[in-house]
């Protein structure tokens, strides 16, 4: 709102010089704000947003090859990390997307094609752990949850081996698997 009354101001100010007018638009169209921001001392490889919370998770690789898992809180004027745990393998992606939301347990997958399934409270043992890939998991993401009506807590994992795996958290063995093909 404040930019259209800016703008009827700059008008009645200089209706001859569109140049101007065009340059000044340009300008706030384009302006996007950060808020925030944080350097850290690893690779950051995905970054998602917990629930129903102010808070996100980081995850990455330190340069000696251990995996990054940070919990951030937004504070007035910095980020505020909550929560630090070092993993014995570099973590690639992450998704809250097959968790309940009183749950809230992050999947993971990892550059040795592990995807494992972490309770943030108590972050030092997986909930859930299986060798999901050959290779690298490039990317994760999950559906459901384990409330009522939100169907299986179903993820899906896609890697460097060249598959797409589906997999029901609640199950050892894997639910579906896809395998790519170059044409």
């Amino acid at each position: 709102m404040h930019v259209a009354l800016e703008l009827c101001k700059f008008l009645r100010w200089d209706r001859k010089n569109s140049f101007a007018l065009k340059q000044w638009y340009q300008r706030r169209v384009r302006e996007i704000i950060a808020h925030l921001e944080k350097s850290l001392d690893y690779t950051v490889f995905d970054v998602r947003w917990i629930p129903c919370s102010a808070r996100f998770v980081a995850v990455g690789s330190h340069a000696r090859g251990t995996g990054a898992l940070q919990v951030f809180e937004m504070g007035q004027k910095e980020l505020i990390c909550s929560k630090k745990y070092e993993k014995k393998d570099e973590i690639k992606c992450c998704t809250f997307g097959a968790t309940a939301l009183q749950d809230r347990h992050l999947a993971t997958g990892n550059f040795k094609g592990k995807m494992e399934t972490w309770d943030l409270e108590k972050g030092d043992l997986p909930v859930y752990s299986v060798k999901a890939h050959s290779e690298i998991i490039n990317c994760i993401d999950g559906v459901g949850g384990l409330g009522i009506g939100l169907g299986a807590p179903e993820i899906v994992t896609g890697s460097r081996d060249g598959t797409v795996k589906v997999w029901d958290v609640r199950q050892e063995q894997m639910f579906l698997v896809v395998d790519c093909e170059i044409i």
